[in-house]
């Protein structure tokens, strides 16, 4: 069994006698314990973990073992082995060299060649966390599900190069590209549109990462929660791969398991 605690969710994978891979995510304690009693029900005692979380009824009910090493460096790299597992269940073919974009309460790159994992040195204080804690503070809902569901309707207020620049004199790679994000909000500017921007901001971030980082490879790979869980933030991204001419590789529903499925042993 894998577990990966994370800064906001636990999510945890494991495989059935029949090989089946199994995957939960839980945030309350409440939620951790019915977890934890259905895993001891199936036999599990024991579980490898990653992630720099802190749930003490994880130690109370469960032998944890961490993956060895610094901590930060574990889980990115057990992430990158997690995303090539996730793919393979996913039924793709997992690139030669990737590189991939773990997007939770933050933002984390690992850069993957054959058997080479290379964590890549900066990371971002923007995802999951960025989305709730802003959109909370502009009124666009309590929770993750809520302001996603906010931004489905609404349009980036950012000023494009597209708005400034006469249309014979721009490279046509280049309308898409961002001057300036939120530029054209106001008080007037709907919910949604708040919304769509935040959501907006870390995609367009998260991609130009992705290719500055590593401009040698033409795949990135979209881990995370907060990537499985946001239809509007998936669309973003998929835009921005075509803009920046990279393959995108979103892993649905499980994507936020990669790290929890690598710790597996």
């Amino acid at each position: 069994m894998g577990i990966d605690v994370g800064t906001t969710l636990v999510k945890c994978a494991w495989i059935t006698d029949d090989g089946e891979p199994h995957f939960a995510t839980v945030e309350t304690d409440g939620e951790l314990a019915e977890l934890i009693g259905k895993l001891k029900a199936l036999g599990a005692t024991t579980a490898y973990r990653i992630g720099i979380g802190h749930r003490p009824l994880l130690d109370q009910q469960l032998t944890l073992m961490p993956i060895p090493g610094d901590p930060i460096t574990a889980e990115m790299h057990t992430q990158a082995i997690g995303t090539q597992q996730l793919m393979v269940i996913c039924g793709k073919i997992p690139p030669k060299s990737f590189v991939v974009a773990s997007i939770g309460t933050g933002t984390s790159y690992v850069a993957i060649d054959g058997d080479r994992v290379e964590s890549l040195p900066y990371g971002r204080p923007i995802g999951g966390g960025y989305l709730i804690g802003l959109g909370r503070a502009l009124g666009l809902g309590e929770t993750f599900k809520e302001i996603d569901a906010c931004a489905l309707s609404g349009q980036p207020l950012d000023i494009f190069v597209r708005d400034l620049v006469p249309p014979e004199a721009i490279d046509p790679k280049d309308p898409n590209v961002i001057i300036a994000h939120f530029a054209r909000a106001d008080r007037a500017s709907s919910k949604a549109d708040l919304a769509a921007s935040l959501f907006h901001c870390v995609a367009a971030t998260i991609a130009q990462d992705a290719v500055m980082l590593a401009p040698r490879t033409k795949d990135v790979a979209f881990i995370g929660t907060t990537v499985a869980k946001s239809t509007v933030l998936q669309t973003f991204l998929k835009h921005y791969a075509a803009v920046y001419g990279f393959t995108p590789h979103l892993l649905g529903g499980c994507a936020g398991y990669a790290g929890a499925l690598g710790a597996l042993r």
